[in-house]
């Protein structure tokens, strides 16, 4: 059987429902050939099974070439061997990384300094930052289960600090996330692998645990929110103000409140040179290039793997999406929808049924085990002879 390296990062899933949404999400983005950008590609290896004292774990090995944020031992101050164009390249992987996830509907919830992981790349020897796995994403969308945060207070958004058991709805659980990526932001430009909100329980100020203490700290920059700004301004030699969408992102994703905090991935288009942001924009207008029109056969395949005896390469199928999270996914323009033919033979194409209808390329449900279907009011037929590409979902 297979075995990873003793110097493998290895996480474990909770039970093997857990674990089969995990590597389906692993496998098909996160491989060194996949779809994902390239902070989170390179780093998976496997995902796999272990016998231990009359039980089975569930297990994922990531390869730990790249030290961990909170390991780097920088030195405060402004020295930057690297580069200013080295940490705002830092900058932008996270960026891109969450923003990938979010427009999955994944949110991660464990964004920190172990899973956010920086180094020199095999190829290029160039610096680049790479997150570890998807978090809580698959198990919080795919099995709707709760979710206990991970108790590293300084990276936790302000309202987790009161209770650590979370549950959806989504866009509270990506505001989270935008948080956690602001105080790793302030990490790689302050060149420091602590928190900028990090402290530990003092019993003399009455602050009883590392929950406290976070949140007095927390209360404490905010009382002086300029200071804090000059001193990661100072930190990085000059780097933060000199860049004023650096500005704009981190003022942004700080903020207390929830509701007024900006979104990852509108904070990964402001990082973007103009160029390439327009570049973006164009690509989320017009429709999806790396998915194929899938043939007759394939529409609705995926809902037989429900049926199909273990070990069918069909029973993988695609991840599994919940409603609230189609929207989302939907909204952030980064899935595509196919037409079906129901033409029964006689012609017809998607209007065979008498309604233009499509399925999502990409997700399913499990009301039924196949993909979510889509309604197409305004497409006139014809449209779907020859087939046409995918078509990107946007909200109207």
């Amino acid at each position: 059987p297979w075995a990873p390296a003793a110097t493998d990062l290895i996480l474990e899933a909770e039970d093997a429902v857990v674990w089969r949404e995990e590597k389906r999400e692993y496998e098909a983005c996160f491989a060194d050939d996949a779809t994902a950008p390239e902070p989170l590609r390179g780093v998976y290896k496997r995902s796999f099974t272990a016998a231990d004292v009359g039980t089975t774990r569930f297990l994922h090995a990531f390869d730990a070439h790249y030290p961990a944020l909170a390991d780097l031992g920088w030195a405060d101050g402004p020295e930057d061997p690297a580069g200013d164009a080295a940490t705002l390249c830092l900058v932008r992987d996270l960026l891109d990384a969450t923003r990938f996830l979010h427009e999955r509907g994944l949110p991660h919830l464990s964004l920190n300094g172990q899973y956010v992981r920086v180094g020199a790349a095999n190829a290029t020897g160039r610096a680049r930052l790479k997150v570890v796995g998807c978090g809580a994403g698959p198990k919080l969308v795919a099995t709707r289960r709760p979710f206990s945060l991970p108790e590293t207070w300084a990276f936790n958004a302000p309202e987790t600090l009161d209770g650590v058991l979370i549950q959806s709805n989504l866009k509270a659980l990506f505001r989270m996330d935008a948080w956690s990526v602001g105080v790793c932001v302030c990490m790689l430009l302050r060149r420091s692998g602590a928190s900028p909100f990090g402290a530990t329980a003092d019993w003399r100020a009455g602050l009883f645990t590392d929950r406290d203490a976070v949140r007095a700290r927390v209360d404490d920059v905010f009382a002086d929110f300029s200071a804090f700004l000059d001193e990661t301004n100072a930190r990085s030699g000059g780097l933060f103000f000199r860049h004023g969408w650096l500005v704009e992102v981190v003022l942004g994703l700080l903020r207390r409140d929830p509701a007024d905090r900006l979104a990852v991935t509108r904070a990964a288009e402001i990082a973007r040179p103009a160029a390439k942001r327009e570049r973006r924009r164009g690509t989320v207008a017009g429709p999806k290039t790396d998915v194929a029109y899938l043939p007759p056969g394939e529409i609705g395949r995926f809902g037989e793997g429900r049926r199909t005896p273990a070990g069918d390469a069909r029973a993988a199928g695609e991840p599994y999406r919940s409603l609230e999270a189609m929207v989302n996914i939907a909204e952030s323009g980064a899935c595509s929808c196919v037409l079906e033919d129901r033409g029964g033979g006689g012609g017809g194409g998607a209007w065979g049924s008498g309604v233009p209808y499509g399925e999502v390329a990409g997700f399913r449900n499990r009301a039924d085990g196949d993909r979510w279907d889509v309604f197409l009011p305004g497409l006139t037929e014809g449209d779907d002879a020859p087939p046409p590409p995918p078509r990107t979902l946007r909200r109207c």
